[in-house]
């Protein structure tokens, strides 16, 4: 009899541990979830920012812009080819020299 009673209250221990390893399991994925999703915003808000600068710029040194310019630059996903644009419009005199007329 205390056999069986043993063995049932290590079933039990065996079971919330299992239990107890599936809650940490997934609560360690939705935390990585969280965590990519925080990361992929920060990078969103980063080009958004370099984007409107460099719109921001372009319309204070050439104007009012045509709207195939915005939205080239709107599609722009390279952080390097941003940076670069924006280090490009201090030393160009029209859009044609920025490449992206």
């Amino acid at each position: 009899m205390a056999h069986v009673v043993l063995e049932a209250v290590r079933e039990r221990l065996r079971r919330e541990e299992i239990e107890k390893m599936g809650k940490t399991i997934a609560e360690s994925l939705i935390e990585e979830g969280k965590e990519l999703g925080k990361e992929l915003g920060l990078q969103q808000g980063i080009l958004q920012a370099k984007q409107e600068d460099i719109l921001r710029l372009l319309r204070a040194k050439f104007g009012p812009l045509p709207p195939a310019i915005e939205e080239q630059i709107e599609a722009l996903r390279d952080v390097n080819r941003l940076d670069a644009l924006l280090e490009k419009i201090l030393t160009v005199r029209s859009l044609e020299e920025m490449g992206i007329a």
